[in-house]
């Protein structure tokens, strides 16, 4: 068994070297950050003795959505290719697909029509990954 920590960037300055043996990033918050941030935060967990390997945090919600009203596939493909360009700058291979916001249902939404955007998303994201050569997991939720 390996151990691994999730890291928020402000944070990575006050862990200590050997409790974990990776870090988890969220991709949302990397799909934000300049490159030489991201350069900079890698170094600082390099530091640390460990790797960044996964991610967390696929999808930010409040503008990237799966389902719903404010769907867009196109938004989600370039999202999706742009986060895992920036990924690699840390050498992460493997991204959980949670992302309960930008997958919620509303009571108002077709249901079957949202079962149908959720689908898309998700084949469109396993495509992007394969083209990359990395893995999706994908997060059960309610």
């Amino acid at each position: 068994m390996r151990i691994g920590i999730c890291l928020q960037p402000e944070r990575i300055k006050l862990l200590k070297p050997g409790l974990a043996e990776y870090a988890e990033m969220a991709l949302s918050t990397l799909y934000k950050m300049s490159e030489s941030d991201i350069k900079e935060m890698g170094k600082a967990i390099e530091d640390l003795g460990i790797k960044a390997e996964t991610s967390n945090g696929f999808l930010p919600g409040d503008e990237v959505m799966m389902c719903g009203e404010n769907y867009k596939r196109e938004k989600i493909v370039e999202y999706t290719k742009k986060a895992f360009d920036k990924a690699a700058i840390l050498g992460i291979d493997t991204f959980v697909l949670g992302s309960s916001k930008a997958r919620f249902i509303k009571p108002e939404d077709d249901f079957s029509e949202c079962m149908k955007q959720i689908e898309e998303s998700t084949v469109a994201i396993g495509d992007i990954a394969r083209e990359y050569g990395v893995n999706i997991v994908i997060e059960p939720l309610n």
